[in-house]
Formats: structure tokens, sequence, C-alpha cells
């Protein structure tokens, strides 16, 4: 009987991609552990040194990210794992609801640069890296358990058909996928410095009136980025939407933009921004806090 072969699965993608540039990436799940996938799978993709303290290692992701076009989790919205963290990076998270049934799929699309010098500057041509796998996005799924995985390597340059006998497999799977996301418009993203109370209350009315499909805050930090809520707030609020971070070259000065150890500028923008159903954008902007006082009564004779 043949050896089985055996790998730690992260390290197993990181092999396929073997230091090439990542475009963008997409994973699919059932269960979902949005913190444990940012420290401990998204770091997978990038071939940088990391640090192992955690704030520091966000940080260096941050920067990491800037890089790439696009990184997206689709996941099943009733499968969020029980001891899951909140996100603070900023990926797209894609819950998916199944009609009479589960979105349980674990997939994994990452499309490479291929460059004929190992400093990247000629692009030869792209690769996607393809893996069918039984493992969740949690801890259990990448660090606990004895699952299986297959990854595929499908080159840019095979043009005829019929060297992937899948590939049109593949392609009704990748539309299937991104039609049970539903339109990207079922979105509201949140920038407010201030939160009133511990319970998020105010951001639990919005999203009762709109019913997002998702919803994104970003979390205001100080300037050696500690968050700036309380913990009961910082919790309760991850419960209704996800936690993320404004881009570094955004938030430190202009002359600053792009030196990672420059601090950040306060943020004291409000803006809302909502995705309507035939695909335009809402956005308002001003002084309107995510506070109860903000979004309080006209009653109190005060314009915002």
């Amino acid at each position: 009987m043949a050896e089985i072969p055996q790998a730690v699965l992260a390290d197993r993608l990181s092999e396929e991609i073997n230091g090439r540039k990542v475009r963008a990436a997409v994973f699919t799940t059932f269960s979902f552990d949005p913190g444990f996938f940012e420290l401990h799978i998204l770091p997978t993709l990038f071939d940088i040194q990391l640090s192992q303290v955690e704030k520091i290692k966000r940080i260096q992701l941050e920067n990491a990210l800037q890089k790439v076009d696009d990184i997206a989790v689709y996941y099943d919205r009733t499968a969020l794992a029980q001891e899951a963290l909140p996100a603070q990076l900023d990926f797209r998270r894609i819950g998916v609801r199944v009609p009479q049934g589960v979105f349980h799929p674990k997939l994994v699309f990452v499309l490479v640069d291929n460059c004929r010098d190992d400093k990247g500057q000629t692009l030869v041509s792209q690769s996607l890296i393809f893996g069918c796998l039984s493992a969740n996005l949690t801890r259990g799924g990448w660090w606990e358990n004895v699952e299986v995985a297959h990854f595929v390597e499908i080159k840019g340059k095979d043009r005829p058909d019929e060297r992937y006998s899948y590939r049109k497999d593949l392609l009704g799977l990748t539309k299937r996928i991104m039609e049970l996301g539903g339109p990207a418009e079922e979105q509201i993203e949140v920038i407010s410095p201030y939160f009133g109370g511990d319970n998020g209350g105010t951001l639990a009315r919005l999203v009762d009136a709109l019913n997002p499909k998702e919803i994104r805050v970003y979390l205001p930090r100080d300037a050696d980025g500690a968050a700036k809520v309380t913990e009961a707030l910082y919790e309760s609020i991850g419960e209704l939407a996800y936690w993320s971070i404004l881009p570094p070259p955004i938030t430190r000065s202009g002359a600053e933009k792009f030196n990672t150890n420059a601090l950040p500028r306060f943020t004291h923008a409000k803006v809302y921004r909502l995705w309507r159903p035939d695909g335009k954008q809402i956005i308002l902007s001003g002084s309107v806090n995510l506070t109860d006082a903000a979004h309080s009564s006209v009653k109190s004779g005060k314009t915002q």
C-alpha cells in the first residue's frame, strides 16, 4: 500500500505559492473563525517575516494587504465558530445563506504572478492555485484535526481547454459561489470616532432598520494602535458587525504615507456608506457619530 503523504496544511499552501506574489485569493468554508484566519491562515499568502507579537503582526499584515487586489472569504452565516474572534484586518467576509441547506464547500483559490526574475520585476504569466479541502477556516481545521487537501496549479499559458478537463466545472462552481454570496449592495460601512454606551444599541437599531447582509465598522485607535472603545463595546458590536482598520496610508500624514514606522493620525471623520439594490452607493458624511445622541429624535431641535 502506497504511503499517504502528510503535511501541515498551512505549509502545504505556502509551498504551492512558493514565494510568488499573490494577486488575489478566495476561500470558502462552512465554519469560520475570522480572528484565527487573519492571524494564522492569511500569513501563508505572503513571503514576509512576521512578528510573534499580535499587534505588530497585524500592522505588518495591514501593509501586505495593500499590495493585494482582493481577498475574500465566503462562509455559512449560521456557522461562525463558537470560539471565534472578530477580524480586525480589511479583507472581505461574505456570509452565505443556502435555502433548505448549508453552505459547506472548503475551497481555496489563489491567483499568483509568475515572474522571470526573483525581484518580481518582469511578469511572464499568472497561475491559479486551486485547493479542495475538508478543513474549515478554524483552529480545529488548520491546527488540530486530521484533514485532507488536494492542490493543483492551473497555468495561464496552457490555453487549450482539454488540458484541464474540469475547467468548465470550476467556472460553474465559482459562478455559483458568487451568486450565493449575493450582491455587494447589501452592505454598510461605518467610520465613527465615538460610540455610545457599552451595548452597541445604536448600531443594532441601524441594522434592524436597514437589514444589511454585512456591516463593517472601522475601529478607532490611539496613536499606539490601542482600540479606543471599551472591551464590552468591542464585544457587543463584534456580534453585529465586522471590525476593520483603515489602511495605514490613509491614516498617516502625507509625508509619512508609506513610512511603516509612522504613527497614525486621529480619525475624526464620520462616514456611512450604503449599497442600494440598484448597485448605487449612498454616502452620508458630516458630524454624525455612531451614538444615541447623534441618531436620536429630531425633537431635540438640533440639526446634524
